[in-house]
């Protein structure tokens, strides 16, 4: 079977198949486990294969679009190790979550399946490898999407920048006390003001190189959003981490040979829009 081979740095593409072995030489983490994080990049790899020797519960999307993942530990009571707790602090470290599927077990073939974040998670009884009932641990994670365009407002009743600030700190303080399943919603809700609340700062110019969006859509000028501190694009974020781009700033902050220094000049674009004007 055709593989991919992982790019030496920027953002993996989705739906691509890759060894095992190369996500390793690139991102490093461990080999054997299903959940990997790097030291090398702000990312953690998650492994789920569909095999009945290694997966003794069902892990997946539920109705709602949660994807229910099962924790590290195969006997005993799950614990907070350094690997769950990766998982569910990847927002706060800034980490993405990236989703691989086994597609073959020889050469060790994984499909990069979705970027997610993970919402919350619950403590379920669940058997064990010896089928032993035990307590683990299962997160929740939203799947989002990678390099999202933003067109116009999204249809969202913003009436300026302030104006989306106020409702994120709203959100934010709503989603608290939620479930996991109203989390979800609130966090598309989130993404989608971010994007939009974007937008309305860039005024319809990239906010990397200051040259007007490449043309119009049926929504408004066309731009890219792009997250400023981590490997892959899309979900929820806070507004000064994200910036609206063209198509061309939006690869050149991920692929170029001067990706990191063109990517803290924009980083230091975005924090003085919001130092000079929401004060």
């Amino acid at each position: 079977m055709q593989f991919d081979h992982p790019p030496d740095f920027g953002p993996l593409s989705l739906g691509c198949v890759y060894r095992r072995k190369d996500l390793h030489d690139r991102f490093g983490g461990n080999r054997m486990t299903g959940i990997s994080p790097s030291k090398q990049e702000p990312c953690v790899l998650l492994f789920h294969t569909e095999e009945p020797s290694q997966q003794f519960y069902s892990d997946g999307f539920d109705k709602d679009g949660v994807y229910w993942y099962s924790g590290e530990g195969v006997t005993g009571n799950m614990n907070w190790t350094a690997a769950n707790r990766a998982v569910r602090d990847h927002e706060a470290d800034g980490r993405d979550l990236l989703l691989f599927e086994r597609v073959q077990r020889k050469d060790g073939l994984w499909r990069f399946s979705h970027a997610m974040h993970c919402i919350g998670h619950r403590i379920e009884q669940r058997p064990d490898k010896t089928q032993t009932m035990r307590d683990a641990i299962v997160f929740g994670l939203a799947a989002i999407d990678s390099e999202s365009p933003i067109e116009g407002q999204d249809g969202l009743p913003l009436g300026d920048l302030q104006d989306a600030i106020e409702q994120l700190v709203e959100l934010e303080a709503d989603q608290s006390e939620s479930t996991i399943t109203l989390r979800l919603v609130s966090i598309r809700k989130r993404s989608n003001i971010v994007r939009a609340a974007a937008l309305i700062r860039a005024i319809g110019k990239c906010e990397a190189c200051g040259m007007p969006a490449p043309f119009e859509s049926n929504k408004g000028p066309f731009l890219e959003v792009h997250h400023l501190h981590r490997l892959s694009d899309g979900g929820p974020d806070k507004l000064e981490h994200v910036a609206a781009v063209c198509p061309n700033c939006h690869r050149r902050c991920h692929y170029s040979l001067d990706a990191v220094e063109y990517n803290n000049a924009l980083v230091l674009a975005v924090l003085g829009k919001h130092s000079n004007r929401i004060d």
